[in-house]
């Protein structure tokens, strides 16, 4: 029966990024020596900036493991020259009856994202959606629901009215045809 273990890592002042680099190696490393199951890390910040993570061992005994593990250990050193070990009692999240943190993705890169290149000068929208999808390879799809190739490719906003929940696709409108009044209905 796996074990679920709450960790607070506050930062040294300077090693911000330093902590989160060795936060993506930490589930890893315990998973390569069987200590840590399979399931996903939860890892958040508190107020005062300690990051907390909740992940799970794969039993009591390998907590123990853990401690007489050289990869472990070292590991262990390295998160010892960059932050501190705190209480989760220590955190002033800690008083309150449901905790709230806010949420750390490890996965996401440390640095902002780069922009992404505007679309050519006068680009239809329909272009735009599967540029990316054609520079990897892929065929790309058309961008209304529905839509045949050729439809998808053109602007033009057309009529458009309800369709029963089939949204974005193209209908032809409704034409009211005009009955003379009282011919039609005297011949039924």
């Amino acid at each position: 029966m796996g074990r679920i273990a709450i960790a607070c890592y506050r930062a040294r002042p300077g090693h911000d990024a330093a902590l989160l680099v060795l936060m993506k190696a930490h589930l890893p490393t315990l998973r390569d020596a069987g200590l840590a199951t399979s399931r996903a890390s939860i890892v958040g910040r508190a107020a005062d900036g300690t990051i907390v993570e909740v992940f799970e061992w794969t039993s009591a005994e390998a907590i123990a493991r853990a401690h007489d593990d050289p990869t472990v250990q070292a590991m262990w050193s390295r998160y010892a020259e960059v932050c501190d070990y705190v209480r989760i009692a220590d955190l002033a999240e800690a008083a309150a009856l449901f905790v709230e943190l806010d949420a750390v993705e490890l996965g996401a890169p440390l640095q902002a994202p780069r922009r992404a290149r505007p679309p050519a000068p006068g680009a239809p929208p329909s272009c735009r959606r599967g540029a990316s999808r054609r520079r990897r390879g892929r065929r790309a799809r058309p961008s209304r629901r529905g839509a045949s190739p050729a439809e998808a490719r053109d602007p033009s906003p057309g009529p458009a009215r309800y369709t029963g929940g089939l949204v974005g696709r193209r209908v032809r409108p409704v034409r009211s045809r005009t009955i003379a009044s009282g011919s039609a209905r005297s011949a039924a």
